[in-house]
This record gives C-alpha cells, structure tokens and sequence, in this order.
C-alpha cells in the first residue's frame, strides 16, 4: 500500500499478514492481535467451553503381584521346543507338525 494523507489516521502493520493499512481500516481480533479485514475472525465457541471433570480413580485399588500369571496347558505349549513350551506341561520328544526331531 502507498502512503497517503487522511486526517486523523496513520498507518499499521497488520499482526497476521504483515501488510500495511490505515488503522480505522483495522480491527482487534480476539487473541488480541491488531488485524486487518481479510484476518479478522470471531472467536470460536469452542473455545469458551468449561468441561466438568470426571472420576478417574479405580472403585477397589488392588496391586499387581507376581503369581497372577496361570500358565495353560494346550497343544502348542505343551511342546518340547525352546521357546514355545510351558515350563510344567512339554511333553518330551513332541514337536509340532513339519518340525524334524
């Protein structure tokens, strides 16, 4: 924009675009930013909402302890490969099918 006269007025820079205007051009937006017509939005609804908070504690608190873990006994554990089986329940010399003893 060229400058030019108008009693009463100056010129401003735009907060958003960086483009100069008369200030009786311009606007205060929400955020508070001085802003020209083309950046100027109204604030959002959204933003004013005020949530309730909700309960977020656990009705009976028990800790973890460590024998809570039950080991079952099925066709693929009770396989005597390393790795695979369950320590209590491989059978000696099973494998799986397509394993070569």
């Amino acid at each position: 924009m060229r400058n030019w006269l108008k009693s009463g007025d100056w010129n401003a820079i735009c907060d958003s675009c960086g483009r100069k205007f008369k200030a009786s051009t311009m606007q205060k937006r929400w955020d508070g930013l001085f802003v020209c017509k083309e950046d100027f939005e109204h604030k959002h609804p959204q933003l004013s909402l005020r949530v309730k908070g909700d309960k977020q504690n656990v009705p009976i608190p028990r800790r973890e302890t460590a024998d809570q873990f039950l080991a079952a006994c099925t066709l693929i554990t009770s396989q005597a490969i390393a790795g695979v089986g369950t320590c209590g329940c491989m059978v000696a010399g099973k494998v799986a099918a397509g394993h070569l003893t």
